[in-house]
């Protein structure tokens, strides 16, 4: 089965539930969808951390976290 990516909406959500809760633990599969280049991304960049087995990430800039999520959804807005 070949993976979809991620439209800008599921990384929207994904950004969002990380913002929120401080830790988000689906996994780099989730719905159908290839979300390990944005999990690397998000580890990469200093955003997040794993936490336990997998592609679990512990937030660990908020502001970062939050400001991302905000420009990406702004677009989304503005494309629909």
């Amino acid at each position: 089965m070949s993976l979809k990516k991620p439209t800008l909406k599921e990384i929207v959500e994904v950004l969002e539930t990380l913002s929120e809760q401080g830790f988000i633990d689906v996994e780099p599969q989730e719905r159908g969808y290839d979300l390990k280049p944005m999990y690397d991304f998000l580890l990469l960049c200093g955003i997040a951390t794993r936490a336990g087995p997998h592609y679990w990430l512990r937030l660990l800039d908020p502001e970062v976290c939050e400001f991302l999520a905000k420009i990406l959804r702004d677009t989304l807005e503005e494309t629909t």
